[in-house]
């Protein structure tokens, strides 16, 4: 055959093993079969000598190439650092512009003692993954957070699906962010404090392995919280008081909301439960808050309504999703 192929960096031909006595050369191969060899034939060997010498070469001219660009790299290292660190911060300012014209962000005033008053507040992630979404817009619906300076909680109540949790993640989000320097989606007016630490207990964190139910995972994290808190913290509590009996949970969340307001804490928390929201009514320095539901089209228009509890609707989003009565 004319094929041409290559063994070991060596041009080579294959020849049938009973014919290989016609081809003066060397045997670099055989193929699986036994039928073919792969034979260098001798008068290419000067070739594929010089070809193997520049090859060589070449390894050679890249290596001392190489050699020379680093030993520059290292005479030097510090003006190159010097310009990476450079690099490096207006990359970084260059993405927080970028991310503060796709959010709409802004820099809220910063207040002196520890509140938040966050007006038209998003969550940023809901404002990119509606702009990077292929599917049918859906407009964002901003919300207004509000904990004032004479106020140490804010318990919000309401639906499920109506955006407690929500408003819980956007808030703490949103305070981080304005910490590492961040413009944040709001309205002009904003003002909020650098609360820290932030601490949550936002989620299960059921676990077989560690022998943690549902309520005894909230209760670690709960300690934890409790030990760390302290004035100019930002205190986020989701569903709190649930997954035990409701008046035992009830018990343990007021008495959980009484210690953190002691340690000098802020605390936005979520609950279903009517102790609670009645703590919230009647204590001095905590004031509830409805996540807003439209009883006509069984929607959550996803607004705080200040001053008043939210009912859970349970039964009006048992029919939104579908379910028939039996």
């Amino acid at each position: 055959e004319t094929l041409i192929t290559d063994r070991n960096g060596r041009y080579v031909v294959p020849v049938r093993a009973d014919h290989s006595g016609r081809v003066k050369g060397f045997v670099h191969d055989v193929s699986a079969s036994g039928q073919t060899l792969f034979l260098e034939p001798a008068a290419i060997l000067e070739g594929n000598n010089r070809i193997s010498t520049l090859d060589r070469e070449i390894v050679r001219e890249i290596e001392r190439i190489l050699s020379r660009l680093t030993a520059e790299v290292r005479n030097n290292r510090q003006t190159l650092a010097a310009n990476q660190k450079v690099l490096a911060h207006l990359d970084l300012r260059q993405a927080i512009a970028r991310f503060s014209r796709d959010t709409q962000g802004r820099v809220p005033e910063l207040a002196t003692e520890p509140l938040l008053d966050l007006r038209a507040a998003c969550h940023p992630l809901l404002i990119l993954s509606e702009k990077e979404s292929n599917a049918e817009p859906r407009t964002v619906t901003p919300c207004d957070l509000q904990l004032k300076a004479e106020q140490s909680a804010l318990i919000i109540s309401g639906p499920n699906t109506g955006g407690k949790t929500v408003a819980l993640k956007t808030a703490g989000l949103l305070t981080l962010m304005l910490r590492a320097g961040l413009p944040i989606p709001c309205a002009a007016g904003s003002r909020i404090y650098p609360f820290a630490p932030i601490l949550a207990d936002i989620g299960d964190e059921q676990s077989i392995e560690h022998n943690l139910s549902t309520f005894s995972g909230h209760l670690v994290r709960l300690k934890s919280i409790l030990e760390r808190a302290g004035h100019g913290t930002l205190v986020l509590l989701d569903e709190l008081g649930t997954g035990t009996d409701p008046n035992e949970g009830s018990a343990l969340a007021l008495a959980t909301l009484d210690q953190l307001r002691q340690a000098g804490a802020r605390i936005l928390a979520t609950t279903h439960l009517h102790i609670i929201k009645g703590y919230a009514q009647l204590e001095q320095g905590v004031e509830n808050a409805a996540v807003e539901f439209d009883a006509e089209t069984l929607q959550p228009t996803y607004r705080l309504q200040y001053g008043i509890p939210g009912a859970s609707h349970a039964l009006n989003i048992d029919a939104r999703l579908g379910r028939k009565d039996q």
